[in-house]
């Protein structure tokens, strides 16, 4: 996260765009990405109880939210 890109907005052109917090990582530093993405209409924006680890914590959870943003 600290390593400068090149953005060429073409991830402007993905036509459904979903976030997925892990709402009890308290300290994660993709905070400021999560609140943008759930204040833009553009995107889907999804929250599940879980830690870090949401694969380990709350695998199904998961699992049906990436269903959910692939049928969108």
């Amino acid at each position: 996260m600290t390593q400068p890109i090149r953005l060429t907005g073409a991830w402007k052109n993905i036509p459904n765009q979903t976030f997925i917090k892990a709402g009890l990582y308290t300290t994660s530093p993709f905070g400021p990405f999560a609140e943008a993405a759930k204040n833009d209409p553009g995107w889907h924006y999804e929250e599940i109880d879980a830690g870090r680890d949401v694969m380990l914590d709350a695998p199904t959870e998961l699992a049906d939210a990436l269903v959910r943003a692939a049928a969108l």
